[in-house]
């Protein structure tokens, strides 16, 4: 199981209504998501930055079945994408920049068994 993580900055105005969404995501894109192989999704809040973590054995490949969901996605997108000021986040694209992985406590307590 492979980890990510990419940060988001969500613009001020409109912050809370952001983490409300979130707070309440619709039924069948969370059905969506798991579906498509994401084992596991988190966001986590710094000020106005998302930390989003996720593991999946391939985001990519998670992504591209997602796409095919077409309508329930552009959705998403139309209703959260203009709340992002920056971030590598390119709405109906799923193309991210993920953060680089230096610490993983698991796997370094296995490599010194």
């Amino acid at each position: 199981m492979n980890k990510y993580c990419v940060v988001l900055e969500i613009k001020s105005e409109h912050l809370e209504e952001y983490k409300k969404v979130h707070r309440n995501v619709w039924k069948d894109l969370l059905k969506s998501i798991k579906e498509s192989g994401v084992k596991e999704e988190v966001m986590f809040f710094y000020k106005s930055l998302a930390n989003v973590y996720f593991e999946a054995e391939d985001l990519n490949k998670s992504y591209e079945i997602q796409r095919r969901r077409v309508e329930l996605e552009k959705g998403w997108d139309d209703l959260v994408g203009p709340w992002i000021s920056k971030g590598e986040y390119k709405p109906g694209t799923y193309e991210l920049d993920f953060l680089e992985k230096v610490f993983d406590l698991n796997e370094q307590l296995e490599e010194k068994k």
